[in-house]
């Protein structure tokens, strides 16, 4: 014959157990002492066995009460967050699954929030950060719906909207030499080695890189490759070298590094873009296309 116990049994005699006493159990929970003793012992007849020892100094658990409270713990916990999902799941009308490339989550997540306004409130937003390549292949496999990435790295027959424009900016370790100018040209980094992403990490910035560079490329020193951007600022305190990054990362600089702009430099491969491959688009992924390129970050 099956054993039915209510989760409130559960509660009361997890109650009991961490005040110590059957009076200030019944206090803390709200009910008459009498109907919480007979709720106690419905559950220790249901279980089969007694499960404290009352005195003077209050109620004790047994050994069979101590395994009980573990199993009781886990048993409460885990139907709290059952609760806690099921009510959010029917909170949530919409859901929205978003790739960006590492750096740019908090920025364009302010993005969203501004183009879908009070609708917000309504939608649980899955946001999956990852390399430029990896966000087009979870789009092919429409394990996201749409992804925040550079224009020149998304095929030319997908859906895209224009986020923002971006250029290169040079960062440099304090003391180093170039800083001197006010603007750095492809020729002054002629013979400087310099910190680059890599193109497995970023094709799109890394040939624009390479595109800047192009006129003194038999100058170049092969360059210390970094698969991110955080990883770059490191490489660039830690070696004393050079960088050229997207403008919109210079935020994110620590202080012992500074900027230079660059001259003659723009490359609309490099601006950002929210894109999608044009099939099964939903209306609130609609919604925030038409939206978003109006939308300045908060």
């Amino acid at each position: 014959m099956a054993i039915v116990i209510e989760i409130r049994h559960l509660r009361y005699f997890l109650e009991i157990s961490d005040m110590g006493s059957f009076t200030a159990a019944a206090q803390r929970l709200g009910v008459a002492q009498p109907s919480l003793t007979r709720q106690m012992h419905a559950l220790e007849e249901h279980v089969g066995c007694k499960l404290f020892t009352r005195s003077w100094q209050g109620a004790c658990l047994t050994e069979a009460g101590e395994v009980l409270q573990k199993e009781a713990r886990l048993t409460v916990s885990q139907f709290n967050s059952a609760i806690k999902r099921t009510q959010d799941k029917g909170k949530q009308v919409h859901r929205l699954v978003l790739g960006m490339i590492p750096g740019t989550e908090d920025e364009l997540m302010g993005r969203v929030s501004t183009a879908l306004g009070p609708e917000m409130k309504g939608i649980a937003v899955d946001v999956q950060s990852k390399l430029p390549l990896d966000l087009i292949s979870a789009l092919q496999q429409q394990s996201i719906e749409a992804a925040f990435i550079r224009r020149g790295d998304v095929p030319i027959e997908w859906v895209s909207q224009v986020i923002r424009k971006e250029t290169l900016t040079a960062i440099l370790p304090r003391g180093h030499h170039l800083l001197r100018k006010r603007m750095i040209s492809a020729r002054d980094l002629s013979g400087e080695r310099l910190v680059v992403i890599s193109a497995k990490a970023a094709p799109a910035l890394r040939s624009t890189i390479d595109a800047f560079l192009a006129p003194y490329k038999t100058d170049l020193i092969v360059p210390l490759e970094a698969d991110g951007m955080l990883s770059i600022f490191s490489m660039v305190t830690a070696t004393g070298l050079c960088s050229l990054v997207p403008d919109s990362f210079c935020k994110m600089l620590p202080k012992n590094i500074a900027t230079r702009r660059l001259g003659a430099i723009y490359d609309s491969a490099l601006d950002l873009v929210l894109a999608h491959t044009g099939t099964s688009v939903s209306p609130l992924l609609e919604r925030l296309f038409e939206r978003i390129g109006d939308c300045k970050q908060p």
